[in-house]
């Protein structure tokens, strides 16, 4: 799609539902085309919910997971002749359509068809999956909670300012509500009513032992 606009995204989906189905659900980033009223308001009209990804958190929607494979096998295949691209592609669908989906553990190509479809990528990334359930501990995190949130600061020279010397993370923060798996509503401390949503993998739990409670909150 050379133009993406809302107009443009809801032609291609209309064409899909034609094969699939109206979906019940659609997660998306932020972006324009996704938050414009016309958008809004064809999907409201059809019933189904919108939502979104938290911000800085490509990796939280599952077609910007598949995107940024996408992009990483075919540099791996590519390498210097990236005029081919478009041959190799058969090469690189089979292997993601033939691999286990954590979210349901299903093959692609199965979930699909309806029949399964046997093939050696799907023990390997089942192995993958085990090997970072073992290396990667997941954060504990209740409503109530007090945490501290990635702080993002760019470099400016104008201002002095160097993001390699700037603290790391900004808050207090409390936790106020999930409204959905791994994303948290969290109210400043320092500014009571004034609420941000954050991804868990922004998101670091205050330690008494470790984060000193007379040190001046980060703005």
């Amino acid at each position: 799609m050379k133009v993406v606009t809302s107009t443009n995204i809801i032609d291609r989906m209309e064409k899909w539902m034609a094969e699939f189905g109206c979906p019940k659900i659609i997660l998306s980033d932020n972006g324009p085309q996704f938050s414009s009223h016309l958008w809004r308001k064809y999907w409201r009209k059809k019933d189904v919910q919108i939502r979104y990804t938290s911000r800085y958190t490509p990796n939280s929607n599952p077609a910007e997971r598949v995107m940024s494979t996408l992009g990483s096998s075919i540099r791996k295949y590519l390498s210097d002749k990236q005029k081919s691209w478009g041959q190799i592609m058969p090469d690189i669908e089979r292997k993601l359509n033939y691999t286990e989906s954590a979210v349901t553990g299903c093959i692609p190509y199965e979930a699909v068809k309806g029949r399964l479809v046997p093939d050696p990528l799907c023990n390997r990334e089942k192995k993958r999956k085990e090997y970072f359930s073992k290396v990667h501990t997941p954060v504990q995190l209740e409503k109530g909670d007090r945490v501290f949130v990635k702080n993002r600061v760019q470099s400016s020279k104008e201002k002095g300012v160097a993001a390699k010397l700037s603290h790391q993370w900004k808050g207090p923060y409390k936790i106020v509500k999930k409204p959905w798996i791994n994303v948290y509503e969290l109210e400043d401390e320092n500014r009571p009513g004034y609420i941000i949503r954050e991804n868990i993998r922004h998101v670091k739990k205050y330690d008494k032992a470790t984060d000193d409670p007379e040190t001046p909150p980060i703005e």
